[in-house]
C-alpha cells in the first residue's frame, strides 16, 4: 500500500480539474458551421466528452439541425423557383431517393406456384451516393 501522502496527492490532482466555462452563444455559432466535437473541444480547450453533456449537447444538435434545415430549404428553393436543373437532380436523388440507373435483377421466380415473383433492387454504389 502506498504511503498516505501519495494517495492524498493523487486525490488532490483529480479535484483540481479545471471547470470550463463555455459561452453558449459562441458554442451555438460554431456548431452552426458543422464543426466536429473535436474541433469545438479544441476551440474551447476542453475535452470532447464534456460536449456530450447538457446543455452543450442539446445546443450543438439544435444548431446543426438548424443549419441542415436552412441548407435543404435553399436547395429546394433553387431547384423549384430558380429552375436549376442540377439542383433539381441533386434534390431528387437526395430527398426522394431517385437514381439515374434503376437496375432490377431478378433473383428468383415463382418456385412455390403461389403467383409471387421475388426481385431484388441492388443497393446504390458508393460512386452513385457521392454524385451531385
Amino acid at each position: 500500500m502506498p504511503p498516505k501522502e501519495k494517495v492524498d496527492e493523487v486525490k488532490t490532482k483529480r479535484r483540481s480539474i479545471k471547470n470550463y466555462e463555455i459561452d453558449l452563444q459562441q458554442l451555438e455559432d460554431i456548431a452552426k458551421l458543422h464543426a466536429t466535437n473535436a474541433e469545438i473541444a479544441l476551440f474551447f480547450r476542453c475535452s470532447a466528452s464534456t460536449l456530450d453533456n447538457d446543455p452543450y449537447y442539446s445546443i450543438i444538435v439544435r444548431a446543426r439541425d438548424e443549419t441542415k434545415q436552412k441548407l435543404k430549404k435553399a436547395a429546394l428553393r433553387r431547384a423549384l423557383e430558380e429552375s436549376s436543373d442540377q439542383m433539381l437532380k441533386f434534390c431528387l436523388k437526395n430527398y426522394c431517393g431517385w437514381t439515374e440507373n434503376n437496375q432490377v435483377i431478378q433473383v428468383q421466380e415463382d418456385l412455390t406456384n403461389n403467383g409471387f415473383t421475388i426481385t431484388v433492387i441492388p443497393p446504390r454504389s458508393r460512386s452513385e451516393n457521392n454524385d451531385g
